[in-house]
């Protein structure tokens, strides 16, 4: 058998995966959803995306189906989440693996009622800025107009409905020593997206003391699995017809993308994400 055909078998059985088991992912997505221009979504990205074609149904399946109960669209133009192919070395197969974008973890805590803005942002040595902790914490920046350099550090903000304010601020050395954790530290967005994968490493320190929901707990762990190259956990997802898949969350895998073949965090300006 051919790898078109093997490829497109895949894509054929996600398919028929996702309308076998339409009416209970119905029941665990959020009100908001339209489930079938969501499958709509889904399917387009595993069919641009060859390499998602090469992982396992059943792991393609889950991976969506995660991001759907989150109400984040994978691959999508809102560019929220991804659905990233991962060759599982204790597996010895491909399998996708869902992961939040930067605009995903922005949405999740605005969606939740208690938050009214929330942003990160860079600060570049021709910038004016003042930060203060202590009893009173403060955060100045005024963006310079030209010539702004290259960054210095990056901080995040998030105001609550009931008048809660806070931030986060790091400097490069910071967000460095979080990146030589990650597991594609050498290769992919933090190579060729460094600027959105700084201000999602400050968002989501920062969302330890925001309000947190259930949506946006899952959705910082997936991301912190995928980061760290461990397998996704589906344990709070319910059982489906015709899926079996034994993952262990312990296993680490490889990314099967070259450098350049990473799919991209949006690129978000301050404007947008207020």
């Amino acid at each position: 058998m051919s790898n078109a055909v093997v490829k497109a078998n895949s894509a054929l059985k996600v398919k028929d995966l996702l309308e076998k088991n339409k009416s209970a992912i119905a029941m665990a997505v959020p009100r908001h959803i339209s489930i079938d221009r969501f499958f709509r979504v889904a399917m387009s990205a595993i069919n641009r995306t060859p390499k998602l074609q090469e992982c396992t149904p059943e792991s393609l399946f889950m991976s969506t189906v995660q991001s759907l109960t989150l109400g984040l669209e994978p691959s999508g133009p809102l560019g929220e989440a991804y659905l990233i192919p991962y060759y599982n070395k204790d597996r010895r197969m491909m399998e996708s693996q869902f992961m939040p974008g930067y605009r995903g973890l922005i949405n999740l805590a605005r969606r939740s009622g208690d938050v009214t803005l929330i942003y990160a942002e860079k600060v570049c040595d021709g910038d004016y800025y003042e930060m203060e902790r202590g009893l009173e914490p403060k955060l100045v920046h005024k963006i310079a107009i030209k010539d702004r350099g290259d960054a210095i550090a990056y901080y995040s903000v998030f105001h609550t409905r009931d008048g809660m304010r806070d931030f986060e601020f790091m400097t490069l050395e910071d967000v460095n020593e979080i990146r030589k954790r990650s597991k594609s530290a050498g290769s992919g967005p933090w190579v060729t997206d460094y600027d959105e994968m700084a201000k999602k490493t400050v968002l989501k320190r920062l969302l330890k003391r925001a309000p947190m929901s259930v949506e946006l707990a899952i959705a910082t762990s997936a991301d912190n699995r995928a980061s760290m190259g461990e397998n996704p956990d589906y344990s709070d997802l319910p059982e489906f017809r015709g899926v079996s898949i034994d993952v262990e969350p312990t296993s680490v895998m490889e990314s099967s993308y070259d450098d350049d073949e990473i799919p991209m965090f949006p690129v978000e300006e301050v404007a947008s994400a207020h």
